[in-house]
């Protein structure tokens, strides 16, 4: 048995019944161990990214885009290295590059900032060996419940590594 998490209840709750009126679709990992379930209607448009490391959705309709990757952890990165990685240059390219929440424990890390005109909520998970990160890209010119209600049907499932 496999157990969802979705992203919202981990940081910032969830709206149950938002969650359970729409239909989900997922793309599975088995080189990490993950899968991400993500609003069928939402994206239209899927890209496996290199070395099957993730993959890469993107609606036309809303210009949203939802990036999945795992990767190994080869440096033996902490969840601090990864938030710098990501953001600490990004956040200073700009003085419009905001960041409005960061959430950080031993082995996650949430963050929701402005960067270029697009509203970003990323999530980095620690794992022994390798990190998954999640990158929600929304135009500022959607609503924010749109934002809000896109981030929070969002949901990674842990499965099975094969050996």
């Amino acid at each position: 048995m496999r157990n969802i998490i979705f992203i919202g209840v981990m940081t910032l709750g969830i709206s149950q019944a938002y969650s359970q009126s729409i239909p989900l679709s997922s793309y599975c990992n088995e080189n990490f161990g993950f899968c991400i379930f993500y609003p069928s209607e939402t994206f239209d448009q899927e890209t496996i990214l290199n070395e099957d490391k993730g993959t890469l959705l993107y609606s036309s309709k809303h210009q949203c885009e939802l990036n999945i990757t795992g990767h190994a952890n080869t440096s033996s990165w902490t969840i601090e290295d990864l938030y710098y990685f990501y953001f600490e240059k990004k956040l200073t390219d700009s003085p419009q590059n905001q960041l409005l929440d960061l959430k950080m424990s031993l082995s996650n890390c949430t963050v929701e900032s402005i960067i270029d005109g697009e509203k970003i909520y990323f999530e980095a998970f620690l794992e022994d060996g390798f990190f998954i990160t999640i990158h929600l890209k929304v135009p500022l010119s959607l609503k924010e419940n749109y934002y809000k209600n896109l981030r929070n049907s969002i949901g990674i499932a842990n499965t099975p590594v094969e050996e």
